[in-house]
């Protein structure tokens, strides 16, 4: 925040600077978190730990969209699904056993987590991992002293305060120092997706996995039992 202010000619020790810089730190975080789907740096992973009979869990705290899980007591694969699904599924909700899916039913208004729902109902304990890509967390004055670089790498680092600079200048009227700026940042982006495919490393196209979280695509070709057997 101070570099940033310091290239726009600005001050940190006004405390109507600093407060907007805050802002435009969310606003900037929340746009560049968005330019890519799963940054890696974003990656961690949490632990449901089920009780028989008992559907609704909380999330880790700073949850933001899933990538994948997996029920670690009975070694299969667990599911995101949509809420849409569920009611398809197993409307009176009756179903109990191994979990093999989670819906995300919303926030839970006494913890504010986001909560999942576990299917089938679980019968007994099972661990559930689940990867996950955190939420940025907002800025404030409680974090001044805190190390960014336990939630973004240097090159991200960079991209916000170019970006913050950048809202500053476009504040001021100043398109031109505000496009400089904003070519800082997208030099900086830039470096970000070519680390990204590096560590992502070779990729070779093909039909979606079961269980991803866009069923659409893939669910035509599954056919699961739910209730009752084959015979």
């Amino acid at each position: 925040m101070t570099i940033a202010l310091r290239r726009c000619g600005l001050t940190a020790s006004s405390s109507t600077y600093t407060q907007n810089s805050y802002k435009y730190l969310d606003v900037t975080s929340a746009m560049l978190m968005g330019e890519s789907s799963n940054w890696y740096f974003r990656r961690k992973k949490g632990t449901i730990t089920t009780v028989a009979s008992d559907q609704d869990y909380d999330l880790a705290s700073d949850f933001e969209t899933p990538i994948l899980a997996k029920n670690y007591t009975d070694n299969n694969k667990v599911n995101f699904r949509p809420l849409e699904w569920l009611e398809e599924s197993d409307p009176d909700y009756s179903e109990t056993g191994t979990v093999t899916d989670l819906i995300i039913g919303g926030i839970n208004t006494s913890t504010s987590t986001i909560q999942v729902l576990a299917y089938p109902i679980p019968d007994s304990v099972q661990s559930i991992q689940y990867w996950y890509n955190q939420a940025f967390p907002e800025m404030g004055t409680s974090l001044d002293s805190t190390d960014l670089h336990k939630y973004c790498p240097r090159w991200f680092q960079n991209c916000l305060l170019f970006s913050l600079s950048a809202m500053f200048y476009s504040e001021k009227g100043d398109m031109q120092g505000a496009g400089t700026e904003f070519e800082l940042m997208q030099k900086n982006l830039r470096i970000g997706f070519s680390v990204q495919s590096q560590i992502n490393g070779d990729t070779t196209p093909r039909l979606g996995r079961k269980g991803y979280v866009n069923q659409s695509a893939v669910d035509q070709f599954t056919f699961d039992v739910r209730e009752g057997s084959l015979s």
